[in-house]
């Protein structure tokens, strides 16, 4: 009886200490035969993303710029995420309310933002706006990845065929270094697709990981 009771206590005492990042509350059932499955797995076995509460991902779902950035923001700052990053407040005294906007701004996005647009690696519209229902361009999520990237670059390793904005060529190149994105066969870049939970699925496995899935 005394040991059974060590045991139960024993038990009790580990899952108490598990971090929550530890607990994984199973795979996505939606993604079985998606060319996305191997990433959002991966990601979600590491409790690096989230799914929604009827256990689906959603894979083709476009996702907006305040979906992206906590998704993003919460790879990033993973514990276990070895990227050698730009960690440097270019903005210390930020606050959201400072978005002309910031009343539609989930408070579920709102800390992830934040930490974005301290560092730099996120910003705003010149309107003063943040626009988060907006669904972000595959242009924006690889230059605020790739702003976070602390590594040499060259903008003339960009070999698209098709125009890509210049404000955002040193984060692409150092995304394109990184092995983020590559050249297609058509050579296109395909600035302002819009893009998908798969999608950044599979850019933020490969930025946490280091490579793409052979």
């Amino acid at each position: 009886m005394r040991k059974l009771l060590f045991i139960v206590t024993a038990l009790l005492v580990l899952c108490i200490a598990l971090p929550a990042a530890a607990v994984f509350t199973g795979y996505a059932t939606d993604v079985e035969k998606h060319w996305s499955k191997e990433y959002v797995w991966y990601l979600q076995r590491n409790g690096l993303v989230d799914g929604y509460p009827d256990g689906t991902f959603r894979p083709d779902r476009q996702v907006t710029r305040a979906e992206f950035t906590k998704m993003f923001i919460k790879v990033a700052t993973s514990e276990y995420c070895k990227v050698h990053q730009v960690k440097k407040e270019v903005k210390p005294g930020f606050k959201i309310s400072q978005f002309k906007d910031h009343e539609k701004i989930p408070g579920w996005a709102k800390p992830f933002i934040e930490h974005a647009v301290k560092y730099g690696y996120i910003n705003g519209f010149p309107d003063g706006t943040f626009r988060p229902d907006a669904p972000i361009s595959k242009v924006e999520a690889v230059t605020i990845i790739g702003r976070t990237l602390n590594m040499e670059y060259d903008v003339s390793n960009l070999n698209y065929v098709d125009t890509i904005p210049d404000w955002t060529k040193p984060a692409v190149a150092k995304a394109h270094q990184y092995g983020l994105v590559e050249t297609p066969k058509d050579g296109k870049f395909n600035p302002y697709k819009v893009m998908t939970r798969g999608d950044i699925a599979k850019f933020l496995y490969i930025y946490y990981v280091g490579e793409d899935i052979e």
